[in-house]
């Protein structure tokens, strides 16, 4: 007798055991029955081990019947080893039972009895039939399903919504019921992520230390917040911030213990320019760099710093000016400019003003026979530096302005010591504690170089540069004379006093004869060019006018006059100062006769008579007078050698003056002098 059952999975189930005899076998041998098979099934023929289960979760894979897991998988083309293929599994061709109990009249449905589903429910269709089979025993192989709702009684996260389903559910023929319904499933909201059983827009991850942090650096390991994406995953983290280790700063990209920067222009005064260069500036202690140093700055052409040093004021050509100015200046460091705005850039003097504002100088020059060409400028040397008065203007002046005036730019010393300012048959060299002087480039000694730089420095043969000069430098490095150095072409040390009072003033203190701007509150600028005749005690002038006229103090020079050594060396010194001769009577007409003439004749240079020209190259030729209205007046030669300071100082050597040439008669030019003792 054979019924369908319909059911979503089939289960075998046997109703009764087979019985054995008493001669049992082990497992995997031979048998006729289970009895034979010590607690294992006897399939097919032979004895095998299965495990024993009262619900199909129980067999994983497998397949749960009559008690026991089957889990040999088979198909419809396959033999199995034993039984027949159901469900996809080789399950026992007939599980027997005693159908009857002792009784003739059982049914199937007796059998069944104890583990059907309630009437209201209907097996699916696809449901394989139970089949009972000969001898009465029942061959039971069924399982019922039914899809019911799923379980709604379950809370769901916020920012979620729940998906309405059917769920399958198996009967528990233990049980005797349907098992209990899945619980209902959900799914986040759009922009939300599901996190451990929550839907969360955002979460924090650990940043990603996959970045490229610079030399000097390290990692900055925090927490980032990372994005919920539309395909419902996150964002990659960004990432780690990185920050510089200590003693460096961060620029950039970088870690830097230093940098390059401009310098400050915050200190730089009203009228004046920043010398603009790069300065390095340390990494502090917080991770910010220290702050530039002040740029180096200059006042601007026609200024200079005034007494504090840190403004720029309307530039003073001399001491004397400053102290107009501030009556009450005490003697020290000022910046002057001697040409206002002309070629010369402004520097620091040494102002004596307790001595009427007094500009004293130090200059570094040659000494090969030219020392004249300096004029107003004094050769010094040991006797001078070891006077007090004298070292402090020194040390505090050449500090000033970097060094010390360089008199005669491009100079090529011929000898590298300097020159002591003793007679020159002596050939002394000048010493600083013993050791020989030597120019320098600001940089190193120099030796036989032209000296190029405006201001020069000096070393000592084995101390090398000197600056800044200390305080005691003099006191550690007594000046002194020592033989060794050539006659000429050696440097040396000169000076000037600008604005002194009289010749008298710088023959007190040790200058030679010379052209020196002395004080003169008549002149436009407050000082007039003399020529200083130390030996004779004598200032001396030149100036032309017209040979008839009367100038008072003023005589023409005599014929005899020009042939003295003294004179000439007083006219060159005179003439190359002033940049020409005085014009006695400033506007005066044309002469008759253009040549210049002696008090006894026609005066000459060699074999030309000497004409007065104008400072912009007019002269007098015969033919054309030109009158001279400017203060000062150059001379020419007949051939028209214009006679441009500086005159060199072997001219009358090459132009003996002389009478031997003719000159017309009637009104003349003549040179006059003034001779002044003191």
């Amino acid at each position: 007798m054979a019924r369908t059952v319909r059911s979503a999975c089939l289960v075998l189930v046997a109703l009764v055991a087979i019985s054995c005899n008493e001669n049992t076998k082990k497992k995997g041998t031979l048998c006729t029955g289970d009895d034979e098979c010590m607690g294992a099934l006897c399939l097919s023929g032979s004895c095998v081990a299965l495990t024993a289960c009262s619900t199909q979760s129980e067999c994983g894979d497998g397949i749960c019947a009559g008690g026991y897991c089957f889990q040999e998988g088979c198909s419809e083309t396959a033999d199995c080893a034993y039984g027949t293929c159901h469900n996809g599994y080789c399950v026992r061709e007939s599980l027997l039972v005693d159908a009857s109990n002792g009784s003739e009249d059982a049914t199937l449905e007796d059998a069944l009895a104890d583990s059907s589903p309630p009437e209201d429910t209907s097996p699916p269709d696809d449901v394989l039939d139970a089949q009972v089979e000969g001898d009465g025993f029942l061959l039971f192989d069924i399982e019922w399903t039914k899809l019911v709702p799923c379980e709604e009684d379950v809370v769901i996260p916020t920012n979620s919504r729940a998906l309405q389903q059917m769920v399958s559910v198996s009967w528990d023929p233990v049980k005797r019921a349907y098992e209990s319904a899945a619980a209902c499933k959900w799914e986040c909201l759009a922009s939300y992520c599901s996190v451990d059983g929550s839907c969360v827009d955002s979460k924090t991850l650990p940043c990603d230390t996959n970045n490229q942090s610079p030399l000097n650096a390290i990692n900055k390991l925090l927490d980032v917040v990372v994005q919920c994406l539309p395909d419902g995953s996150f964002s990659k983290p960004d990432l780690c911030e990185w920050s510089c280790k200590p003693s460096f700063c961060r620029e950039g990209d970088s870690c830097l213990a230093d940098k390059l920067v401009p310098c400050d222009t915050g200190s730089q005064p009203l009228h004046a320019v920043s010398q603009l260069i790069d300065v390095v500036v340390a990494c502090l202690g917080d991770g910010s760099f220290e702050n530039p140093r002040p740029c180096e700055w200059s006042c601007d052409n026609g200024y200079v710093r005034d007494v504090t040093g840190n403004l720029c004021e309307l530039a003073k050509r001399n001491c004397f000016e400053i102290l107009q100015l501030v009556p009450n200046a005490p003697d020290g460091i000022y910046f002057i400019d001697p040409d206002g705005t002309g070629p010369e850039l402004p520097r620091a003097a040494w102002c004596e003003m307790l001595a009427g504002g007094v500009t004293v100088e130090y200059g570094i020059g040659a000494f090969d026979g030219r020392g004249p060409r300096y004029y107003g400028w004094g050769l010094i040397g040991a006797t001078h530096f070891l006077n007090p008065l004298n070292q402090l203007p020194f040390i505090a002046l050449y500090n000033a302005n970097l060094g010390a005036l360089n008199l005669e730019p491009g100079f090529a010393p011929q000898s590298c010591c300097f020159r002591n300012d003793a007679v020159p048959q002596s050939a002394l060299g000048l010493t600083f504690g013993g050791e020989s002087v030597m120019s320098t480039d600001n940089q190193s000694l120099v030796c036989q170089a032209a000296l190029d730089p405006q201001f020069l420095r000096f070393g000592l043969s084995t101390s090398g540069l000197q600056y800044p000069l200390l305080p005691d430098f003099f006191v550690n490095h007594p000046p002194a004379v020592a033989t060794g150095c050539t006659e000429n072409g050696n440097p040396a040390f000169f000076w000037r006093r600008l604005g002194v009072s009289s010749c008298a003033d710088l023959q007190l203190n040790g200058f030679p004869s010379g052209a020196y701007r002395i004080r003169d509150a008549g002149e436009p600028n407050g000082e007039r060019v003399v020529y200083c005749d130390m030996l004779g005690s004598e200032q001396v002038e030149f100036g032309v006018g017209a040979g008839e006229g009367s100038y008072a103090n003023w005589s023409v020079v005599a014929l005899t006059e020009w042939l003295l050594p003294t004179l000439q060396q007083a006219f060159i010194g005179y003439y190359n100062a002033r940049g020409g001769i005085l014009n006695l009577e400033p506007g005066l007409g044309a002469r008759a006769t253009c040549c210049l003439r002696t008090s006894i004749g026609p005066l000459a240079f060699g074999s030309d008579w000497v004409a007065p020209y104008t400072t912009s190259g007019t002269y007098c030729n015969g033919s054309v007078s030109t009158p001279f209205t400017d203060s000062v007046v150059q001379l020419g030669l007949r051939d028209t050698t214009h006679l441009a300071p500086p005159v060199a100082d072997d001219f009358f050597a090459s132009h003996p003056p002389n009478g031997l040439v003719s000159c017309g008669a009637g009104l003349y030019y003549s040179i006059f002098v003034r001779r002044t003792p003191f």
